[in-house]
């Protein structure tokens, strides 16, 4: 299970996918959306921690319906677990996107490049400014712990 915050489907489905070492399929039509018509990529990244990603093991769809049904919660299937790392975006029976899940996750293929924290220093020698970069840091690598 995971939140669908931040950078909605996209970022729950490579996470999941790439920590199982498992690919998907996903239908952005079956997606429950809170406007109609909403293009792929709004469905893609617009989302909140409103709502979870839950992949089931195949066969067991009408127990989790089930408890879903008992609370009153919607519960939607919009999607398949594959083989092979990657992740597949269909909108209409039309694929709007075919990525390495890997590659979307920070820590696995995804790239950091920590020259950014490099240059910061060098342009505060530079400028002497010895206050500012506490302001400059969320800036200039948001990624960085204080």
């Amino acid at each position: 299970m995971q939140d669908m915050g931040a950078a909605g489907i996209t970022c729950s489905t490579s996470e999941m996918s790439a920590k199982g070492e498992s690919g998907m399929i996903i239908w952005l039509d079956k997606v429950p959306t809170r406007q109609e018509n909403m293009k792929a990529w709004e469905i893609l990244l617009s989302e909140s921690q409103e709502r979870m990603l839950v992949v089931v093991k195949k066969g067991q769809e009408d127990k989790v319906q089930k408890v879903f049904d008992k609370w009153d919660l919607n519960c939607v299937q919009i999607g398949e677990v594959t083989d092979g790392g990657r992740l597949k975006y269909y909108m209409n029976n039309e694929l709007v996107a075919d990525v390495p899940a890997e590659s979307l996750v920070l820590g696995g293929g995804a790239r950091f490049i920590n020259a950014i924290s490099k240059s910061r220093n060098i342009f505060l020698k530079q400028k002497n400014f010895k206050s500012i970069p506490f302001l400059f840091r969320p800036i200039l690598n948001p990624l960085r712990k204080n």
